[in-house]
């Protein structure tokens, strides 16, 4: 799944259509300019300023790069901005600009780079203020309205034309507080790349940011596999994120921020195969660090279908800094454009998207060395569809020698919404030629035509070829394509060939709640969401869309509570367990057990901590996603305002994490971690105050969905229809059937 999202309630579809450049400029200036962070701003500073005619308010442009050594303590959770352009009388304004940091607490997911200094320079003419500030996303609208103050204080300000500023890859951008520069420029085998300094606690941590790793795949290379990125000769500007993989942003809860944090926060473009890399300072005295670091290569999450590694959740910096560690993120194509397959066609077979992951990995091995990283040892880690990502990596032959560990958090390739078989692929993928118009009979007009149709279109209409509503239903997924996938998960698994790696799975709490709120009847994403009982039963058929009466009928008898049935709390919590069960618990649990019979060393954690700052309703629990901004440290960032439990309990999550990384087990402060195995399947609760060493997750759960709905799936296919002679179709009366059931699983 997914930064934080942006305060400002802003209409995500309309974005999401808005994906050439120069459409996003414009969008993005309207978005400044009538946004309700700034409108709020300027209540709170009580500022009416005149404007020439047709110039709106004058706005400051935020450079990604922090000039250090000029610090200005704005207050608590701002950081600190060179005022290297401002006079020192400037300084008289740092109340001012307390009060808008406290009135406007806004995480912002507006990146304002380089591409957009044309259309900024129109707005606001010669009015331009550059201040360049170490975290912008977090200041980013409050900073913009500092310009407003200045008739208050009746001070000058010295304003300097955007076109005046150095470009990014001049001596002037890359030098240093402390003058030391070599290690922000490297050279990678197609070119340079100049990167910046991030603010850490403690120091700084190097970023390069957007560097491509692939060619843009357009025209006649849109659904193909990728191809490496070509040569350049100058200095790549790496300060900035890149674009966002195109997709359709999710827009049920419009400016809610447990929602709005997973959405695309850069350009939606399908020129989009770029990665970051964030890396510790390197020692004066030393070209490289010595040792070389390991190196955490991360994939995001969002169902194959959304995602971007410029999230604020993904940041990097934190884990790099205090762990000495090398991170690295990619983007990857997704629905159609990542996993589209036709049939007889040799060109578009389809998982495109792991096809550019693995690209992305070949890059690391490639060039990791040169930003202080050990390429013999990359550590994959992911989250829900990430997670399956890193589990097709660990499945396929071609990914085997590009890393040597991996960590999967709520997630696995034998999960029900993974994958979909190469049938499914190719009559999904026709139905989508049909939408948009695409003769099917002739494959290569259908090919040329595929490649020709709008991407907004594609992105739209991939909804429409799902043939009924259900929970975790995408269009587009991976499947066997006789390529990155040889054979199906279940024979992969059980053929023996799994590669000896150390491998590191977990589990949430409440990893099926999320879900409820995206389609469920009842679920709402404000208050406590009571259920009926036959909103349950409603539910349940939802969840179980593909299913017989009888399996479901089996599910609802294991997961209610019979003395209570009606009871709308345990009914509503039931549905979670179901979903989280179904589609995560079990087929992680599933995975690892097979995985600790025939690949490496296997472990295992359940986290059961509810963080502070969750937004979504306490009931909710310890929700599908919400380990990742302690697997990243996000709670280091003062100015989230995590308690001081969970900033102690994030170092131990990032010490667990690298530990693996360098060991192979994630025990700390000498303690090893108990190894997972088939007959006792250990593994470690994480919270902060009462960690503990348990075994058999779930086992009886786990149980019904591993062998009882497949068996009864199955008989019940067999028993519930009967053909007579004539070939009419009748149903059976399959009562026998359900005592049968019944005793079962009383007994089991």
């Amino acid at each position: 799944m997914y930064g934080c999202a942006c305060a400002c309630d802003l209409d995500r579809r309309a974005k999401a259509h808005k994906y050439e450049y120069v459409e996003q400029a414009k969008y993005l200036e309207q978005v400044l300019i009538h946004s309700p962070a700034v409108v709020e701003a300027r209540k709170v500073l009580s500022v009416k300023t005149k404007m020439k005619k047709g110039v709106e308010e004058p706005f400051l442009l935020l450079s990604e790069t922090c000039l250090y050594k000029v610090n200005l303590p704005l207050t608590k959770g701002c950081p600190s901005a060179s005022l290297g352009v401002l006079e020192k009388r400037f300084e008289k304004c740092v109340e001012r600009i307390k009060v808008i940091c406290a009135a406007l607490a806004i995480a912002s997911n507006v990146a304002i780079n380089s591409r957009y200094r044309e259309i900024f320079n129109n707005i606001v003419m010669s009015r331009v203020l550059l201040i360049r500030c170490s975290n912008p996303a977090r200041v980013i609208f409050p900073l913009l309205t500092i310009t407003a103050a200045v008739p208050l204080i009746n001070m000058q300000i010295k304003v300097t034309k955007m076109n005046d500023f150095p470009d990014t890859d001049s001596s002037a951008y890359r030098q240093t507080a402390d003058g030391h520069e070599d290690d922000l420029v490297i050279s990678t085998k197609n070119g340079k790349v100049q990167g910046k300094l991030l603010s850490v606690p403690g120091g700084d941590v190097r970023a390069f940011l957007g560097i491509p790793y692939g060619k843009p795949p357009i025209g006649k290379l849109r659904f193909r596999a990728p191809e490496p990125a070509e040569r350049w000769e100058s200095m790549k500007d790496a300060t900035a994120f890149p674009n966002s993989c195109f997709q359709l942003p999710d827009t049920a809860f419009p400016g809610f921020i447990g929602a709005e944090m997973w959405n695309p926060n850069t350009p939606l473009s399908e020129d989009c195969l770029y990665l970051n890399v964030w890396s510790p300072r390197l020692n004066k005295t030393h070209p490289q660090p010595s040792p070389l670091a390991p190196v955490l290569v991360w994939i995001y999450g969002g169902g194959f279908t959304v995602g971007t590694s410029s999230a604020d959740i993904y940041d990097g910096r934190f884990l790099s800094k205090f762990e000495g560690v090398v991170v690295v993120s990619m983007n990857y194509r997704l629905g159609a454009f990542g996993f589209l397959s036709l049939p007889n066609n040799n060109n578009i077979k389809g998982n495109a998207g792991l096809l550019d992951q693995r690209l992305a990995l070949q890059w690391v091995a490639n060039n990791i060395a040169a930003f202080g990283g050990d390429a013999s040892k990359v550590t994959l880690f992911g989250e829900s569809a990430g997670s399956a990502s890193v589990g097709f990596h660990l499945l396929s032959p071609g990914s085997h020698d590009l890393f040597q560990r991996a960590v999967m958090q709520s997630g696995s390739p034998n999960a029900p919404s993974a994958t979909i078989s190469q049938t499914v692929a190719w009559d999904r993928s026709v139905k989508l030629a049909t939408l948009l118009d695409c003769p099917t009979s002739h494959p290569d007009q259908l090919e040329a035509c595929l490649q020709k149709a709008d991407a907004r279109k594609i992105a739209s209409k991939q909804y429409d070829i799902l043939k009924k509503p259900t929970l975790l239903a995408f269009p587009f997924l991976p499947h066997v394509d006789g390529d990155f996938l040889p054979d199906e998960i279940e024979v992969l698994l059980q053929t023996g060939k799994l590669p000896k790696k150390d491998v590191l799975f977990g589990l949430n709490k409440d990893e099926g709640t999320y879900f409820l709120v995206y389609g469920m009847p009842g679920y709402t994403n404000t208050g406590e969401s009571p259920i009926s009982r036959e909103q349950y039963l409603n539910g349940v058929a939802i969840a179980m869309a593909d299913s017989s009466d009888v399996a479901r009928e089996a599910t609802i008898f294991q997961y209610t509570d019979w003395a209570d049935e009606n009871n709308k709390i345990k009914n509503r919590d039931s549905l979670g367990s179901v979903v989280g069960d179904q589609q995560f618990v079990c087929p992680v649990l599933e995975f690892a057990h097979r995985y600790s019979q025939r690949g490496g060393k296997t472990f295992l954690y359940f986290f059961d901590h509810q963080s502070s700052t969750n937004p979504w309703p306490a009931w909710m629990g310890v929700m599908h996603g919400y380990e990742i901004e302690f697997v990243f440290g996000m709670p280091l960032d003062v100015s989230l305002g995590y308690t001081k439990n969970e900033v102690n309990m994030t170092k131990k999550f990032m010490k667990h994490w690298c530990n693996f990384a360098r060991t192979g087990n994630p025990g700390i402060d000498g303690a090893l971690w108990p190894v997972f195995t088939p007959a006792n399947q250990e593994y470690v609760t994480l919270n902060y105050n009462h960690p503990e060493q348990k075994k058999m997750m779930r086992a009886k759960e786990c149980h019904l969905w591993k062998k009882l709905i497949p068996n009864i799936q199955k008989v019940s296919d067999d028993l519930l229809t009967c053909v007579t002679a004539n070939g009419m179709t009748l149903h059976c009366n399959y009562t026998f059937f359900i005592i049968l059931l019944v005793i079962t699983l009383t007994n089991w």
